[in-house]
């Protein structure tokens, strides 16, 4: 896979001289290849969730992680998912329970025969949450493949693609902050805000080689699969009923 230089997303053959072990000089801006190099993972995620380009180009094309660190964090992402839509979808089915947020000390604070009703419809909704999941995975890759110029290897068009759905699978890692803090049900609607931002920053990222104005179009693309899962399969996470 290509590296390419954060600053001005020209291709880079390499980032770190292997024989100083410091971050080569872009040639054709001048600046430094990759400054992420120099810095922690926290500024990264930071810069990341700030929609900062360059830490988009970093973890795109320059980290040397494999596809399956950001698939695992995406699969905890389902599970966040999935135990948010159990007990919304608990909460509506049985107008006597109130809730006003999803603070765990809250939710687990019900008699102990509610709480295994929680646990019962978990696993249901775990399942659909991983398969919608992937289905995009699959349309990602499907997606990049077509919209890859020739002569790109057909195992990089995967790798990459394949990164970028797992990293937008990641954002469903802000319910956390749900759990821990008395967050308003009327801010949960925000995750989806950011899924959709984060989309359209990474294919403004994939597609910077081409016109800009294919980045709208590529996301309402990559929508589709997600809604088509939910029409027929009935799986829609409530998280934007409210009363």
């Amino acid at each position: 896979m290509t590296h390419r230089c954060v600053e001005c997303a020209t291709p880079v053959g390499r980032i770190v001289n292997p024989e100083t072990q410091t971050v080569e000089k872009c040639t054709a801006c001048g600046e430094s290849s990759d400054v992420y190099y120099e810095f922690g993972d926290t500024q990264l995620w930071v810069d990341l969730s700030l929609l900062q380009k360059r830490a988009w180009i970093h973890i795109l094309y320059n980290k040397n992680d494999t596809s399956l660190r950001y698939l695992e964090a995406a699969l905890i992402g389902c599970l966040f998912e999935a135990f948010v839509v159990a007990v919304l979808t608990r909460c509506w089915d049985d107008g006597t329970l109130q809730l006003h947020s999803l603070q765990a000390v809250k939710v687990f604070h019900a008699p102990p025969a509610e709480a295994m009703l929680y646990l019962q419809s978990f696993p249901h909704f775990l399942v659909y949450s991983v398969c919608e999941h992937l289905l995009c995975v699959v349309f990602f890759i499907w997606v990049g493949n077509c919209l890859s110029p020739s002569g790109v290897h057909y195992k990089d068009t995967v790798e990459l693609w394949m990164r970028a759905a797992h990293l937008i699978g990641c954002v469903k890692l802000i319910y956390v902050l749900f759990f821990i803090w008395m967050i308003p049900l009327s801010i949960l609607p925000i995750v989806d805000l950011f899924a959709l931002a984060w989309l359209l920053r990474l294919f403004s990222v994939m597609l910077m080689d081409r016109s800009k104005l294919l980045s709208l179009p590529a996301v309402a693309v990559a929508i589709v699969p997600r809604l088509l899962f939910r029409y027929l399969t009935g799986w829609c996470p409530p998280v934007i009923r409210f009363d």
